[in-house]
């Protein structure tokens, strides 16, 4: 009789045999309970037992708690006596590890902040302005200038005057291509623009003063050119001869030209005639006033 019940034990599973109506049993993980079916006892399908949270819930999850309190009771153990006591050799590499990590990180971050900082004064400022677009950086020949256009001409001195550099109009300044203008449909009463370079600015003003007309915005050359205000600015000129040819040698960079090429300089050859160079060639030619040629303003700056 002894034996049976280990056995019955043994073999606790849902729809054997049970012993006794009610009686419940643990096997498994479930706990199963005698049921009555059909006149005959058997065990229920049973239902899990939860054993796992009391096992976690046993003394090894609070021996653990205990290990991160000594942790935080290094910071606090000069108040108390029992920490160096119950653990003096753990105490101790606490206190020289951290002293040493709180020294070393200090003088780290001190000694290298203000490298950052004077580094980062000069390489934003320095990077923020010191570009062609802004006007006041280096620029190449094919550079973006500060107002729209490509820089075509860079003075090494001051010959020419107190700037460093020569921009010209995109190609699409006044639309798909350049417009078609009379240089002026009147004859000037003198003989007063010049050629070289750096007199592109003074020669427009000239015009302004000489060539009357009733539409000059739309029929003189050098108003339309120095009515463009690209970039914002308010310096735009018709290039004079000579800066009309160092144009063509950098026509590479300048973007597309009129298929007809011949651009008007600001500079005349007769009080009828005035000088047009083709940026296509570079040939120069004399032509009358009032004849339609393409123009692209100029602008110094630096």
């Amino acid at each position: 009789m002894a034996l049976l019940p280990p056995s019955s034990e043994a073999v606790v599973k849902a729809g054997s045999t049970c012993p006794k109506l009610g009686k419940t049993s643990i096997a498994l993980g479930k706990k199963f309970t005698c049921i009555k079916v059909k006149g005959k006892l058997v065990w229920n399908v049973g239902v899990t037992v939860k054993k796992l949270p009391s096992t976690p819930s046993s003394l090894p999850v609070p021996s653990k708690s205990p290990i991160p309190s000594p942790a935080a009771n290094p910071v606090n153990s000069p108040n108390p006596s029992p920490s160096p006591t119950t653990s003096p050799t753990a105490s101790i590499p606490p206190s020289p590890s951290a002293t040493p990590l709180a020294v070393s990180p200090s003088p780290t971050p001190s000694s290298s902040n203000p490298a950052p900082i004077s580094m980062g004064g000069a390489t934003p400022s320095s990077g923020a302005v010191s570009t062609c677009e802004s006007g006041v950086g280096v620029c190449s020949v094919g550079d973006k200038g500060p107002g729209g256009g490509v820089v075509f001409y860079v003075q090494s001195g001051t010959s020419f005057g107190a700037w460093k550099y020569l921009e010209v109009a995109p190609s699409n300044w006044k639309g798909e291509i350049d417009p078609l203008v009379p240089w002026c449909p009147a004859s000037l009463s003198t003989l007063a623009t010049l050629l070289p370079i750096g007199t592109g600015a003074a020669n427009t003003r000239i015009i302004f003063s000489q060539c009357s007309d009733a539409t000059p915005d739309q029929s003189v050359a050098a108003r339309v050119a120095a009515n463009y205000r690209g970039g914002g600015k308010s310096d735009w000129f018709l290039p004079s001869k000579n800066e009309l040819l160092l144009l063509f040698q950098a026509k590479n960079f300048i973007g597309q030209i009129s298929s007809s090429s011949e651009y008007w300089s600001s500079s005349q050859d007769s009080t009828t005639r005035s000088w047009a160079v083709d940026l296509a060639t570079g040939a120069s030619s004399s032509d009358p006033n009032m004849i339609d040629h393409s123009i692209r303003p100029v602008r110094t700056f630096g």
